[in-house]
């Protein structure tokens, strides 16, 4: 899934018409970006125990550039929906002997059904950023703190343990942006989230440290002010 939507998004830039003309990237600028997101949920006091978590996202940016000589230095801050999650709806069983005075009476097999929903949920994110141009194309570097909302819940019988937490994380990308026209660009980015949440081991009412870092991409537009 990142694949096809970085050969997509990529292709895209790759067809605009406006890459006949260079273009002044200074200013300030507003993005919409969509695409997707994973990572592999890892107990960091059981690196046995992982699990896939994968979703969408939607993100909303401001940013500014400034030039300097043949770069551009800048920064943005982007709120993010969606991210890296895991749902899922189980059952397990278990054998469940009786036993009395004398031993064992009797033996019988049971079946519990539990449901999980752990992973991120939104994620503020403010870097700094480091671009060339090339033609008209920019590419860019960007990097920096990542605020995020992870959510863990566990629900096993009649059992229910629910928890919201906001943690600290650093993400890290690299991109393309073209000029469709005067103002409007496109553009690809590939990126990492380094996320380290602290969660409560599924329900197992013990708060551990989890590793919930994973690359993502996504493509969108970008209005320029200048």
């Amino acid at each position: 899934m990142l694949k096809s939507i970085a050969l997509t998004v990529f292709s895209l830039l790759l067809v605009t018409p406006a890459l006949a003309q260079n273009r002044d990237w200074s200013g300030s600028y507003v993005g919409i970006d969509a695409g997707y997101s994973s990572s592999k949920l890892i107990a960091s006091t059981n690196p046995e125990f992982t699990q896939d978590l994968r979703g969408e996202i939607a993100t909303l940016s401001f940013g500014h550039w400034t030039a300097v000589e043949e770069f551009l230095l800048g920064w943005d801050v982007a709120l993010t929906a969606g991210g890296p999650f895991l749902q899922r709806e189980d059952s397990f069983e278990e054998v469940v002997i009786v036993t009395g005075f004398d031993g064992p009476i009797r033996s019988y097999v049971r079946t519990t059904e539990y449901e999980v929903a752990t992973g991120e949920i939104a994620s503020l994110d403010a870097r700094a950023k480091v671009g060339s141009p090339i033609g008209p194309v920019l590419t860019y570097l960007a990097g920096g703190p990542s605020v995020s909302l992870t959510t863990d819940y566990f629900q096993i019988e009649n059992s229910v343990y629910s928890d919201v937490s906001v943690d600290l994380g650093l993400t890290a990308a690299i991109g393309l942006e073209a000029p469709v026209t005067a103002n409007l660009s496109v553009r690809a980015e590939l990126g990492y989230d380094f996320l380290n949440p602290t969660l409560s081991a599924l329900g197992a009412g013990t708060e551990l440290p989890y590793s919930l870092s994973g690359p993502y991409a996504k493509g969108g537009l970008s209005y320029h002010f200048n």
